[in-house]
């Protein structure tokens, strides 16, 4: 996976969820839609993103990298969210704890470490 965000991100919640495929997520702030973007690599795992960014500069970037999913040019204040997800096409928001990676959650609630460093420590 290409993990693109500035202090690993998103890698973290990749290794939490197990690499869930299919799944849903929403990007307040997603600024350019791969250079430091906590939620393309999502895409290599087919979810489905909400993303809103306030700058316009950024909007090109996002038709020929965001297969499922939109893209809001708005300020994230003003979005009706009820909305927009409403008329995403999200199925299932809810995640199965059975997903999550318990023993890693457990490892992390120990320490306060930075998210990179945590995923350094208990990759193996």
């Amino acid at each position: 996976m290409r993990f693109c965000s500035d202090a690993k991100q998103d890698e973290f919640v990749a290794n939490i969820l197990n690499f869930k495929k299919d799944g849903y997520c929403v990007d307040i702030g997603s600024c350019h839609s791969i250079l430091s973007n906590n939620t393309f690599a999502f895409q290599e795992l087919d979810w489905t993103s909400l993303s809103v960014e306030i700058e316009s500069s950024y909007n090109d970037s996002y038709p020929s990298t965001r297969k499922l999913g939109i893209h809001l040019n708005e300020n994230a204040l003003k979005v009706d969210y009820k909305k927009e997800l409403e008329e995403c096409p999200f199925e299932d928001w809810w995640i199965n704890p059975e997903e999550f990676d318990t023993e890693l959650i457990e490892k992390i609630k120990c320490d306060s470490l930075l998210p990179s460093q945590i995923i350094e420590r208990f990759k193996s």
